[in-house]
């Protein structure tokens, strides 16, 4: 975790990519005064995995992944680019599948 010092009390933190849920700051003033402090639960905005595969094939499955952010996840797909895709929208966790009919021929569109 990396900060830039600001004048003033204000202090700005850049989570690296493999933050996770607590930072602890220390604030020590022109006097020598501190504070401690603890910032809870960091979390990294949500992205779409750039390793998924970016088009699938008719009758045949892809797995999908999000990285960063914190679940559980909804995962849906947009109406009218249902036709012949299925995709498990109860599951919560980073991971999914979106299986290909066999005559598949729109765009599926996926909201996470």
């Amino acid at each position: 975790m990396e900060h830039e010092h600001a004048q003033g009390l204000s202090n700005t933190l850049h989570a690296g990519a493999d933050a996770c849920c607590t930072a602890e700051i220390t604030i020590t003033d022109t006097l020598g005064n501190t504070v401690r402090c603890d910032v809870a639960d960091l979390v990294l905005s949500l992205a779409w995995d750039p390793q998924n595969p970016q088009g699938i094939e008719p009758d045949s499955q892809i797995g999908l992944s999000v990285l960063n952010g914190r679940g559980p996840f909804s995962w849906e797909m947009i109406e009218g680019t249902k036709n012949g895709f299925v995709l498990n929208e109860d599951a919560t966790g980073a991971t999914n599948v979106l299986i290909a009919g066999a005559d598949i021929c729109v765009n599926a569109t996926i909201r996470v």
